[in-house]
C-alpha cells in the first residue's frame, strides 16, 4: 500500500471537498477565505470516511511513521484517529489503545486522563491527525500538554495544508520543528488540489481574482488560477 498523491486529490474533488464561496468565510486565523477544504464531507458515509483513513495510513507507512496510536485533533478529525488505529497492522490490535483526545482539559485523580478519554501513558509514541491546517492553533495546543506528560510526539499529519503563512511571517513547519521539535507532514496542498478543483468547478472571475490575491497576501508563494 502506497500513497499516490493524485489519487488522493481526484478522491477530494471528486467529493466535493474543495469548496468555493461567493461570499467569503471567516477562518480561525480570522482572515477571509473565498475557498476551503471541507474534510468531514467524508464523514457522509462509513465507506469514504474509511478511504481517507487509507490514505492516510498509507501516507504513514510510506514515511515510516508507526506509532503507538494516532490521535485526531478534536473535534473534527476523532473520527479520523480512530479508523487508522483500527488499520494498524504492525503490532498486536490487543495492544493498541482506543484512546481519544479531549477537546478540553480536564483534572481527574489519574493524570494519564488528563488530556484523554482512555489513557496516555508516558514513553507513548503518538502521531497527531488533522483535517485541515488554517493557523495550526488547534494541534499546537496539544503538543507542549502533551510532550509534558511525556508523550513522544513522532509528527503532525495534515490531510490537506492551505499553504498560508502565519502572522509570524513563518510557516507550520517551520514553527513546528523549530519551536515543538515535531515533524510535520501533509497529504497535499494548495499547489495541487486547488487548481484541479477550479478547473472542475470553473468559479467565476471574482472568486478567481481574490483568492489569487489572498495567495499574494499570505501565501507561502503566489498562486495563479486563471
Amino acid at each position: 500500500m502506497t500513497f499516490d498523491r493524485a489519487a488522493f486529490d481526484d478522491f477530494l474533488v471528486e467529493n466535493d471537498c474543495i469548496e468555493f464561496y461567493q461570499t467569503p468565510i471567516r477562518l480561525r486565523s480570522g482572515r477571509l477565505s473565498w475557498w476551503d477544504a471541507n474534510i468531514k464531507k467524508l464523514y457522509r458515509s462509513i465507506p469514504l470516511k474509511r478511504q481517507l483513513a487509507r490514505f492516510i495510513y498509507a501516507f504513514a507507512m510510506d514515511h515510516e511513521l508507526k506509532p503507538d496510536l494516532f490521535l485526531g485533533v478534536p473535534e473534527g478529525a476523532v473520527p479520523l484517529g480512530e479508523s487508522l488505529n483500527d488499520l494498524i497492522d504492525y503490532k498486536d490490535l490487543h495492544h493498541v489503545p482506543a484512546t481519544i483526545l479531549r477537546s478540553q482539559e480536564r483534572r481527574p485523580v489519574d493524570p494519564r486522563y488528563r488530556y484523554a478519554v482512555g489513557p496516555l501513558d508516558a514513553g507513548q509514541h503518538v502521531v497527531l491527525v488533522d483535517d485541515t491546517i488554517a493557523t495550526g492553533h488547534s494541534f499546537m495546543s496539544y503538543i507542549y500538554p502533551l510532550q509534558g506528560i511525556g508523550i513522544v510526539i513522532d509528527g503532525v499529519i495534515v490531510c490537506v495544508d492551505r499553504m498560508e503563512r502565519r502572522d509570524n511571517g513563518r510557516t507550520y513547519e517551520e514553527d513546528l520543528r523549530d519551536s515543538y521539535h515535531v515533524n510535520y507532514f501533509c497529504l497535499t496542498n494548495a499547489s495541487t488540489v486547488l487548481p484541479k478543483a477550479y478547473s472542475v468547478c470553473t468559479p467565476d472571475r471574482i472568486i478567481t481574482e481574490n483568492i489569487e490575491q489572498h495567495f499574494k497576501q499570505y501565501g507561502v508563494t503566489e498562486l495563479t488560477l486563471s
